[in-house]
């Protein structure tokens, strides 16, 4: 296996780490949803946008290194069998099966997080005013202010 290769291996090992860390932060989303904590959903928010650029780049650069490499458009299956019984396919086939669980997480955390947001929003939908209605907290204070003093005034002694 040339150098271009053994770039590519070096590059998907680091690849394998970055995913580890997406399906770290999907688990830190979701522990943030569920705490109903505006800054935790905040900063879990602004984390994930900022993993998606990383990811974006990532993927720029293995698509580079996977082209240099000669193995341009190919999938890792195809790469794996286009490696023949190279000493690194077997370290290959470990991080892309890794990749694999990776992204599996990812996908199981994400679901999660979309059905507990989807669960909420169906909740506050249904205790939102109707459509053209308003809700006007000052006026429930002063009609309740009302009803407490009528009590007062109407105890007897």
């Amino acid at each position: 296996m040339g150098p271009q290769a053994d770039r590519f291996c070096a590059f998907m090992e680091e690849y394998a780490g970055f995913m580890g860390e997406m399906a770290a932060q999907e688990d830190k989303k979701y522990s943030a949803l569920i705490s109903n904590d505006l800054e935790r959903m905040d900063k879990a928010i602004a984390d994930q946008q900022s993993m998606l650029m990383r990811l974006e780049k990532l993927e720029r650069r293995r698509a580079e290194v996977q082209k240099a490499a000669g193995w341009e458009g190919l999938t890792f299956s195809r790469i794996l069998e286009q490696m023949g019984e190279d000493p690194r396919r077997k370290d290959l086939e470990e991080i892309f099966t890794r990749i694999g669980r990776m992204l599996e997480q990812i996908r199981y955390s994400n679901e999660k997080s979309m059905s507990f947001a989807r669960m909420n929003l169906q909740i506050s939908s249904m205790l939102a005013p109707e459509e053209g209605q308003t809700y006007d907290a000052g006026r429930e204070k002063s009609q309740r202010d009302e009803a407490a003093s009528g009590m007062v005034f109407e105890t007897k002694v």
